[in-house]
């Protein structure tokens, strides 16, 4: 009977998740910092803008050392990835960079207590300070366990415990969800369960995030996987309702609207959405389930109430027939006061609606149609310079191209750093 109920328990639902938490840390220059710019320059033939590019790394690789160091201290088994390879661990913290955090440094009102003037460039200043751009993700978690919340817990407040660490308006949480099943992922019946969910009941998911997450080119609405003229709760239940597999499935959720028609080897993969399914696409060794929307927050109940109300939400999708999700469709779409605090009560979550009020948003219809078509690639955008360029920017950070056969477009090799010189010293009590 022991063998029989550990084999039954092997084969039931479960998931694990995993959290991805950006942030920023304003870290002092080294005393030895100046004299290494100034070597790189005069013996090794840099220009100014290369060795401030050197010596920033340097900074940035042993700031984020001295945090893995805290979180080894805790106890928490942990690695530096100072190269930014994406390497990943289902065992471990990572800690590693984020670059495309540092870019906004100068509009960031944070910084108005440290300022950092251009660095590079024309107008570049000196500056005593280095803005050092983090990405600290979790080990995979046992979305049942307690024990779980108490190391995400005791992660976040180690990061707290930074003086100068905060999370920027452009910082995010991703959160990852997989099933705990032999070969990892998620269901048929699961997956098109929460795009019923995602396409049908968007606005009072919506309610749960403020507008610069909704309007947000990393992480778009749900209703942009689907064609212009398919943006309509029968339509996308229709297609949904098609799906009879899970590769099926993840390579339309995956794959931008525009070049779906197009022969596979000039499909668009598109990760840049609210939810993303690219991970389950065959062959990814991750095989999760990507949220993307959550703001920046370094707040453990904040990040504790947005995985526990997600995990719930995929639980659900795992064990209620499709009907539950259609009905929810249909009364988002005949009742426009329909909230996201309505939703969790109709879905059995009665304790997580409790954490959830006061900290909901009311948007109409009308709301998310507007942030929809500001995103959308179909719409004819009247938009300024700036946040053309922003578009570009981004939707070419977040855009891979997929290559059937011969794997993704590799990304441009950084510029290495040098190691400190020997002997440097390391003293962060004088700046320069």
């Amino acid at each position: 009977m022991g063998s029989l109920a550990a084999l039954l328990d092997k084969w039931r639902f479960q998931l694990t998740f995993g959290v991805e938490i950006e942030f920023l840390m304003i870290a002092d220059k080294p005393a030895s910092y100046h004299s290494i710019f100034q070597s790189l320059i005069s013996q090794v033939g840099a220009s100014r803008d290369e060795a401030v590019e050197l010596c920033d790394n340097e900074v940035k690789k042993h700031t984020r050392e001295e945090v893995a160091t805290a979180f080894r201290g805790a106890g928490l088994l942990t690695y530096v990835d100072n190269e930014n390879h994406l390497a990943s661990s289902k065992f471990k913290w990572m800690i590693k960079g984020e670059p495309e955090l540092v870019s906004s440094q100068h509009k960031d009102q944070k910084l108005s207590i440290y300022p950092i003037p251009e660095t590079k460039g024309p107008s570049a200043k000196w500056s005593k300070f280095v803005l050092v751009d983090f990405e600290v993700n979790t080990p995979a978690l046992d979305f049942e366990d307690p024990a779980s919340f108490q190391k995400l817990d005791k992660g976040l407040e180690i990061i707290r415990s930074f003086p100068t660490t905060y999370a920027s308006d452009d910082c995010s949480v991703h959160i990852h969800f997989s099933g705990r099943l032999p070969e990892g992922g998620l269901d048929l019946k699961t997956l098109k369960n929460f795009l019923y969910l995602i396409a049908l009941c968007e606005r009072p998911l919506a309610g749960f995030h403020p507008e610069e997450r909704l309007c947000n080119w990393a992480a778009k609405p749900t209703s942009l996987l689907f064609s212009k003229g398919d943006r309509n709760p029968e339509t996308m239940a229709r297609i949904i309702s098609e799906f009879q597999s899970v590769p099926e499935l993840v390579r339309w959720a995956s794959t931008k609207s525009c070049s779906r028609d197009q022969p596979r080897e000039k499909q668009i993969l598109d990760r840049s959405f609210a939810f993303n399914f690219t991970n389950l696409l065959e062959g990814r060794p991750k095989q999760t389930l990507e949220a993307r929307v959550h703001m920046g927050s370094l707040n453990s109940e904040v990040i504790s109430r947005w995985v526990k109300t997600l995990g719930a939400l995929i639980d659900i999708c795992h064990h209620k027939p499709d009907t539950l999700f259609l009905d929810l469709g249909r009364q988002v779409s005949r009742n426009p006061q329909y909230g996201a605090l309505q939703m969790l009560l109709d879905l059995g979550l009665c304790d997580l609606e409790r954490q959830w009020r006061g900290h909901t948003y009311s948007w109409t219809a009308n709301d998310l149609k507007y942030f929809a078509s500001m995103l959308d690639p179909e719409e004819d955008h009247d938009l300024d310079e700036g946040v053309n360029q922003q578009q570009v920017h981004e939707e070419h950070t977040e855009t891979e191209r997929l290559w059937i056969g011969s794997g993704l477009t590799s990304s441009p090799v950084p510029l290495s750093p040098l190691p400190y010189s020997e002997g440097a010293s390391n003293d962060r009590s004088n700046t320069t």
